[in-house]
């Protein structure tokens, strides 16, 4: 699972399990596979709709853990407008393509799936600086 902070100051828990699995395959007819090579576009409102799908994810994952109400559902609004930097699609991007390689990863039966990760974005904009891109 990841975190990501939107530009309202709320995080949000990116997690990519079969639950969210499910829920691209009900919007893209290739599933996730489709999701994800169509997310490299950087189309903004598939952006938005493929975070919505995860962060729903995290969201029921951390309430069912916690044995608490189903929350409200995501819908993404407001995490990008037309006026946003590239930069936030950018880091929208990555957060959603770490969920997704951190869902995907191989565990051991000893390995827990309940750890969340934020420093990933740190890492990365650390990355960028280092090449100039920043």
């Amino acid at each position: 699972m990841v975190k990501y902070t939107g530009k309202d100051g709320k995080d949000y828990i990116l997690r990519f399990d079969m639950s969210a699995m499910e829920a691209l395959g009900e919007t893209f007819e290739g599933g996730y596979s489709e999701a994800i090579t169509k997310l490299q576009g950087g189309d903004m409102s598939l952006v938005q709709q493929i975070f919505a799908v995860l962060a729903n994810a995290g969201a029921e994952y951390m309430a069912e853990e916690a044995g608490q109400p189903m929350p409200e559902k995501i819908t993404g609004e407001g995490l990008l407008s037309k006026h946003s930097s590239m930069g936030r699609v950018k880091a929208m991007m990555r957060a959603i393509e770490e969920a997704i390689k951190d869902g995907t990863r191989m565990q051991t039966k000893d390995e827990d799936d309940t750890e969340v990760r934020d420093g990933y974005l740190d890492e990365f904009r650390e990355m960028e600086r280092k090449e100039g891109k920043n």
